[in-house]
């Protein structure tokens, strides 16, 4: 389920009328929409729970999971923050918003979840999946390169095949913005 925030300059609301039931794992989202001066910014949702524990989740694509720690019966309280990415002289921030959470039914013999991470882990998490992602990218173009010196290109189900012979013309081979191998042949 989501939960719509709008969020114009420092007021947050909700469009939306969903309520959530207590103690939901990996389920409930939050998806804000901001205006223009949040354009550019870290943006950053705090939930504090109805017992106070508070969790800071960055968003990625103005969207979270919820979590799971502060879906607590009771009012889940939830704003954002916003802070500029490059030298910090810029930083929003919102007043509360009250989320109601209903009771849910009883949950016989919950095993408790590993807890959310922290803003560190997330960003850790973030970094990691990127350097995963360069270092396939590069390793694929290198095959492309190494392919491309010496034949031409098939397509075998869902694979790219190559059948090698010499290309000495070859300049260049990247992977563009769009994550598309470009080969340049001569000049």
């Amino acid at each position: 389920m989501d939960l719509q925030f709008k969020v114009i300059n420092q007021v947050i609301y909700r469009p939306d009328s969903n309520i959530p039931a207590s103690d939901s794992i990996g389920y409930l989202y939050a998806k804000f929409t901001f205006t223009q001066d949040w354009d550019g910014l870290k943006k950053t949702a705090i939930f504090k729970s109805p017992t106070n524990e508070c969790y800071s989740v960055i968003l990625i694509d103005d969207e979270c999971l919820v979590p799971h720690e502060t879906i607590k019966f009771g009012d889940l309280k939830v704003s954002v923050r916003g802070d500029d990415p490059i030298d910090n002289t810029t930083l929003i921030t919102t007043i509360p918003f009250p989320v109601p959470i209903k009771q849910a039914g009883p949950i016989i013999g919950e095993v408790p979840r590993p807890p959310t991470p922290d803003e560190y882990a997330q960003v850790i998490e973030i970094m990691e999946q990127q350097a995963i992602d360069a270092s396939r990218a590069e390793a694929a173009a290198l095959e492309a390169e190494s392919y491309a010196k010496f034949g031409t290109f098939s397509l075998v189900g869902n694979m790219l095949v190559a059948t090698v012979e010499a290309a000495d013309d070859i300049t260049d081979i990247k992977i563009n913005e769009e994550g598309k191998l470009v080969i340049t042949i001569g000049d």
